[in-house]
Parts: structure tokens; C-alpha cells; sequence
């Protein structure tokens, strides 16, 4: 298939990817910053997601301080626009005995705890020089403000991109550009239709209209087959060619992983109405799984100059 793009031209976007790659070294680097080498500064929309140095391993405790899964996209109208989710655990209690935890677990329990989330937002309104952590989709009030047994909590592995956005009349980038957040999520207190220690895995999208400020209420974008599924490693595109026939709608693809045999075939939904529902999902692959082949662990979804 063929990867189409709107503006920005590729080489505003190699400009974006040095500026990133830089950011990301300085960030990380335990040594002093190379005389003339950019530097990335960060500030908060939310409230501190540690309690002391991030580079301190007693005073931040683990595993509030770390993030993994990245996935960023672009705004298409203006290159200085980013929006970045990851796996973050800044809500996550400190591992070991404590308040929250238990004085009678172990030094070594890490475990991810009940309904607390773990997919961050993270937005640049200067191509990545400065960034702004807005905390977990679960802090948004579209999020917080569903009633139970409709409340999801965020599970991660998110994965970001823009589209054009949707009127009364179809989609064009006139009216702007839609970003799609898609993420693992799970029922608040386990308040959903099925069995206690069923896999609880599901995909949800929520939408931005103003470059991940605010995000939307989630959307399912698959629910289960039955109970045993586990669907996993999601995908998210947008066909963003204005003279393909289905301009604006949204894909997801991912693995959906079946007890019964291992096996563990592609599947694919979509939305024609900018996010706010999605289709049944049909299976791309076969479902079977076996040491000669078969087998998917993940998918990657894009759409051609003809839509297809």
C-alpha cells in the first residue's frame, strides 16, 4: 500500500524527527548537555506525576517516573502541532508495602493497580522543543464522568494520528484536523457483562478537535467475541487522501488472541462517522497458530490512492 500524507512536506518532517531525536537524547542523558545542542523543557497541565527528583531513585519512587510504547503523530495543517501517548504509570502507587498497596505485599509488587490508568498524553505546540504531560485519558472529564458500567479505565498501548476533521457535509481539512487516541481499556471495578478473571481487554478511541487538549468520550471499537478473547497490539489510520472514495474513515486493526488453540488471527474494524462508532470487526487472517505458521503477534493498517 501506499503511504499518503497530506502537508507538512517531508522536509519539515525530517526537521520534526532531528528535533525529537534531540529532545530525546537531552532527556535522557545522565551527563551534562553538549555545548550547542538543543534542550527539551516539559511542564505540567496536571498535577506532578512524582513526588521528587525523576532522576532520583529514591525520591521518585517506582514506577511513577517511567513511560514505554511511545506513539506520536503530526498535525498535518501545522507541523508544530504533536501529540504523544505512551504507557505511563505516573498514577501508579509506588511499588512495595505502603498506604495504598498493603503493608503485607512484597518489597517487589509492581503489579498494575485496580482502576488506575496508564495512557498519558503529551502535547508540543513547538515541533517538540517544549512539551506539556497532560496526565491519563482517565483524567479527562469525558473519561471520569461516565457512569458505571459504561466507565472505562485506560490499559495502554496507545496509538495516535490525525485525519481531517468531520461537518454535516463529510470530512475535509478545512474544517481542521480530528486526532484519534486508540487504547487498550478495561471496565471501572471490573462493572462490565463478563465473567470475574476473564481477559478484560478492550479497544477504545477517543478524539481531539483541539490537538489532544481535551479528548473525547471513549468509543468501543470492539468488545469481545466471548469472553475468553484478549484483543491486543491495535493499530489506528485514517485515510487522509481527499479523492479516495472513503476519505476520513478511521481504522483499527489488531490481534485478537483466542483461548482456544492459541490461535490468534488479524482483525479489522472501521468508523465512517469520525470516531464516534465503529463497525463490526471482520478477521483479515487465519486464525490458526502452529509451529510451521500462522501465527500474528501485531499489525500495522494504512490505505491506498484508490482507498483500498
Amino acid at each position: 500500500m501506499r503511504d499518503v500524507r497530506v502537508p507538512p512536506e517531508e522536509d519539515n518532517m525530517r526537521r520534526i524527527l532531528r528535533l525529537l531525536v534531540v529532545a530525546l537524547i537531552a532527556t535522557l542523558s545522565m551527563g551534562g548537555t553538549p555545548a550547542g545542542a538543543a534542550t527539551a523543557t516539559n511542564s505540567q497541565a496536571n498535577s506532578p506525576q512524582v513526588s521528587g527528583d525523576p532522576t532520583s531513585d529514591t525520591s521518585a519512587r517506582f514506577p511513577t517516573n517511567k513511560q514505554n510504547e511511545p506513539s506520536i503523530a503530526v498535525n498535518p495543517l501545522d507541523s508544530n502541532r504533536l501529540i504523544a501517548g505512551s504507557n505511563d504509570e505516573q498514577r501508579q502507587p509506588p511499588c512495595g508495602p505502603g498506604p495504598v498497596r498493603g503493608d503485607d505485599v512484597e518489597e517487589s509488587d509492581c503489579s498494575f493497580f485496580p482502576n488506575v490508568g496508564t495512557s498519558g498524553i503529551y502535547t508540543s505546540a513547538d515541533g517538540g522543543v517544549t512539551w506539556t504531560n497532560r496526565g491519563l485519558l482517565d483524567d479527562q472529564a469525558s473519561w471520569r464522568n461516565l457512569p458505571i458500567g459504561r466507565r472505562l479505565v485506560s490499559d495502554g498501548d496507545p496509538f495516535i494520528v490525525y485525519g481531517p476533521k468531520p461537518d454535516g457535509a463529510g470530512f475535509s481539512y478545512r474544517n481542521g484536523a480530528r486526532a484519534y487516541y486508540a487504547t487498550l481499556a478495561s471496565y471501572f471495578d471490573n462493572a462490565g457483562p463478563y465473567p470475574a478473571g476473564k481477559a478484560p481487554e478492550f479497544l477504545a478511541v477517543s478524539y481531539s478537535d483541539n490537538n489532544g487538549a481535551t479528548w473525547s468520550a471513549p468509543v468501543l471499537s470492539t468488545t469481545k467475541n466471548n469472553p475468553n478473547d484478549f484483543n491486543d497490539k491495535e493499530a489506528i489510520w485514517v485515510d487522509d487522501l481527499p479523492t479516495s472514495p472513503f476519505f476520513g474513515r478511521v481504522y483499527m486493526s489488531w490481534t485478537e488472541f483466542r483461548a482456544a488453540g492459541q490461535s490468534e488471527p488479524i482483525v479489522v474494524s472501521y468508523s465512517t462517522n469520525g470516531g464516534a462508532s465503529f463497525s463490526a470487526p471482520k478477521q483479515l487472517s487465519p486464525a490458526g497458530n502452529n509451529g510451521t505458521g500462522n501465527g500474528r503477534q501485531g499489525s500495522m493498517v494504512r490505505s491506498g490512492p484508490d482507498g483500498t
